[in-house]
């Protein structure tokens, strides 16, 4: 784990962990059925990976917080957090609302990109050619993605919404309109900033609050946090967040 030094780090009523769903087939991409989800992949390694991101938060969390779970309704983020949270349960953590779902709240609010397809960005992320309604369509990396980028930067530079028109044009209509409405990255940042905003406001008690997520809305602190290294993270993985008078910022990390 990687951790600020202690003097840095602000007494505060609520402390907020963003973890990444684990790995994942994606078949399950709206889900709002905690007990049905079921789109983890290699499960045992993941699992494991899982239990010691929650051992991460048991270690680290006291008796006298209030523990909620907030997760995004798809497959790979509820499977996630039903198994964190029985992990904290038996660590003797008291999750808030266990005996129902879990303890597990689910929230549009910190979902997935709006109007994201997963095979198409990632398509013209690498370019070669996708089944698009029944077509074989050719998407010529050097127009898609001609700077060569990972999918983090190419998503977090909104490089998907600045592809040469003239190109675009060449293309089947409906991909264009597709790929048009696809939620930009600043978008992103402010929708999961308004609302970690909000929580950190709370003051009737002691919060510690688990929201199961994606990569997309936690790469902004991360970029924050590695000054650019970095722009996103490790299915599993987690940052620890506090609030100080100059924002939101990231003040640990962990890895599996």
């Amino acid at each position: 784990m990687e951790k600020m030094p202690e003097e840095q780090i602000p007494e505060g009523t609520v402390n907020i962990h963003l973890v990444r769903h684990a790995k994942s087939g994606y078949n399950q991409p709206e889900w709002n059925d905690v007990h049905t989800a079921d789109d983890i992949l290699d499960k045992e390694i993941e699992i494991e990976k899982i239990k010691a991101t929650a051992k991460e938060i048991a270690d680290n969390t006291n008796h006298d917080e209030t523990v909620a779970i907030w997760a995004s309704p798809t497959g790979r983020t509820l499977e996630t957090a039903k198994i964190l949270s029985t992990e904290l349960t038996q660590k003797g953590v008291t999750v808030r609302g266990f005996e129902q779902n879990y303890g597990i709240d689910t929230f549009e609010q910190i979902g997935e990109v709006r109007n994201f397809n997963q095979e198409l960005f990632i398509k013209f992320v690498n370019g070669g050619t996708i089944n698009y309604n029944g077509e074989q369509i050719e998407l010529k990396k050097e127009f898609t993605n001609p700077r060569n980028l990972t999918p983090g930067a190419y998503f977090q530079l909104d490089e998907i919404h600045n592809i040469n028109r003239e190109y675009l044009e060449k293309l089947p209509l409906s991909i264009t309109k597709e790929i048009d409405v696809i939620e930009k990255y600043k978008d992103v940042t402010q929708r999961i900033r308004k609302i970690l905003g909000r929580l950190f406001e709370l003051r009737d008690k002691k919060y510690r609050i688990i929201v199961i997520t994606h990569d997309a809305l936690i790469s902004d602190f991360i970029s924050d946090y590695t000054n650019g290294e970095k722009t996103g993270i490790n299915p599993t993985d987690m940052i620890h967040l506090q609030k100080y008078p100059e924002g939101i910022k990231v003040i640990s990390t962990h890895t599996n």
